[in-house]
């Protein structure tokens, strides 16, 4: 029986599939942080930035 985390990878990839595939699209080097509690956290430009912006779906945060 499949569960609905099957269904789900069946209509959508990951998100990190789909960032990998973003990052090689623009020539770009990916890099990935695993947080202390397992999520990821996906880079788009350099991590050593003064100014970065936290996005999550639905919305975002910034911080100088």
């Amino acid at each position: 029986m499949s569960t609905i985390s099957d269904l789900i990878s069946d209509v959508a990839p990951s998100t990190s599939y789909t960032y990998r595939r973003f990052m090689k699209s623009r020539r770009l080097i990916p890099e990935t942080v695993t947080l202390n509690d397992g999520s990821k956290a996906h880079w788009i430009g350099s991590s050593k930035s003064d100014i970065i912006i936290l996005f999550f779906h639905g919305s975002f945060f910034t911080k100088k």
